[in-house]
């Protein structure tokens, strides 16, 4: 094989769509269509739903300080989106519940952004 030529992101999208295809072909995994088993689907929606309704997932990120890509998508995932021509807020649709910032520096403002929305912030002890 040619390692110059070789195409790293051509071979990731090649073994991905082999492992969903694989996936597919397992009962109960295919998700959202008609023979799929409504047992997995009902409990998946009661474990990642919180009383509110809303989906609840994890936040993970680097750095969390203004204007990061993470105050760019995190912001408008606890606060919600600003609407065009000042109409207002696009509530969120999920919530997030916990949150990991790998590199906490002086000017981070995420660990203050989770706990003003009730987030627990993974601790530095617990990571690997």
């Amino acid at each position: 094989m040619d390692l110059d030529n070789y195409n790293h992101r051509r071979d990731f999208i090649k073994k991905s769509a082999t492992a969903i295809a694989g996936l597919t072909l397992i009962p109960g995994l295919s998700f959202g269509s008609e023979n799929s088993d409504p047992l997995i689907l009902e409990q998946s929606n009661r474990e990642f739903t919180n009383p509110d309704g809303l989906k609840t997932v994890a936040f993970i990120c680097n750095v969390y300080f203004s204007v990061s890509h993470a105050d760019s998508i995190g912001s408008k995932l606890f606060l919600g989106s600003p609407m065009d021509q000042g109409q207002g807020i696009i509530p969120p649709k999920i919530k997030i519940v916990s949150m990991y910032i790998a590199q906490i520096g002086a000017n981070d403002i995420g660990v203050r952004m989770a706990k003003m929305n009730g987030a627990t912030v993974i601790p530095l002890l617990l990571r690997h």
